[in-house]
């Protein structure tokens, strides 16, 4: 299976348990949808991405949510996306 990246965070999903809601072919991954593989708000999906940088890079809530700002910003999903 080739490897398709989410378009929300742009983790690589390689299993079908990387997809949202488990479906193969959702454009979204598990961490990005709900239980049914419906795309979560981007304040949600924000606060995950910013957690998962800060844990995982040992970065502080500030730079992570800026960095994940920032990368999220350039994919489909929140292209269009305007700042509060």
């Amino acid at each position: 299976m080739e490897v398709k990246k989410c378009e929300s965070c742009g983790m690589p999903m390689e299993k079908a348990e990387d997809f949202g809601g488990g479906v193969i072919g959702n454009r979204y991954c598990i961490f990005c949808t709900d239980e049914v593989g419906n795309v979560r708000s981007y304040d949600e999906v924000l606060h995950g991405f910013t957690n998962y940088l800060a844990d995982s890079e040992g970065m502080t809530i500030e730079d992570a949510k800026k960095l994940a700002a920032e990368m999220m910003s350039r994919l489909p999903a929140w292209k269009e996306h305007k700042k509060k």
